[in-house]
């Protein structure tokens, strides 16, 4: 009963998402397959499809260490993003993808994880402190222009104030604590959730 359960809500949340692209595309949004990142490791049996925030660095240190890939050579250098890019370098010359492979004893497998728990890590670690200019500049700013309130009498100066602020997170100006929308420089989860869902 529990699996039929499951089957029949993945149904409508696909023809949802199928209704929703659809009407998307009535309204001439461009639409982009999201890249597969499927990985066959034949050596183990096993397939991996990683999830990002939802434990695929944990996973990625785990198969490296089955397949006896010497990671502290990646841990030792303190740049920062190395230890992901060394150790993706390290695994794909075991690897071959981007599809599963459906063979006797392959195991293919995914992590997942609660969808609110993806959001308040992604939040957190990406969005937040501001000083990641990727995620600021595709969500932390238009969050803060859209969704932050502001005393009546700044609220002409929205597009000002937002100017400025992102001068400020790109180190052109010094912080100025009279502009709200430089405090708190990142947007908060309210104003990030707001323009996720709604935008």
């Amino acid at each position: 009963a529990y699996f039929s359960a499951v089957r029949e809500e993945m149904k409508k949340r696909n023809e949802r998402l199928k209704t929703r692209c659809e009407e998307l595309r009535g309204r001439g949004v461009e639409l982009k397959e999201a890249p597969v990142q499927f990985r066959n490791f034949k050596k183990l049996q096993l397939g991996w499809c990683p999830v990002f925030k939802a434990g695929s660095t944990n996973w990625k240190d785990y198969i490296a260490k089955i397949l006896s890939i010497d990671t502290k050579r990646c841990a030792g250098i303190k740049k920062k993003g190395f230890f992901e890019t060394c150790l993706h370098n390290a695994m794909v010359q075991f690897a071959t993808y981007p599809y599963p492979i459906k063979e006797q004893n392959m195991v293919n497998f995914m992590s997942i994880r609660h969808p609110y728990e993806r959001l308040v890590s992604a939040f957190r670690d990406k969005v937040e402190p501001a000083n990641k200019m990727q995620f600021y500049n595709k969500i932390g700013s238009f969050a803060k222009r859209s969704y932050r309130i502001l005393p009546n009498e700044l609220e002409n100066e929205r597009e000002e104030l937002s100017r400025l602020s992102d001068m400020v997170v790109h180190q052109k100006l010094p912080s100025d604590p009279n502009n709200p929308l430089d405090n708190p420089r990142g947007p908060t989860f309210v104003e990030f959730i707001k323009a996720v869902l709604i935008d």
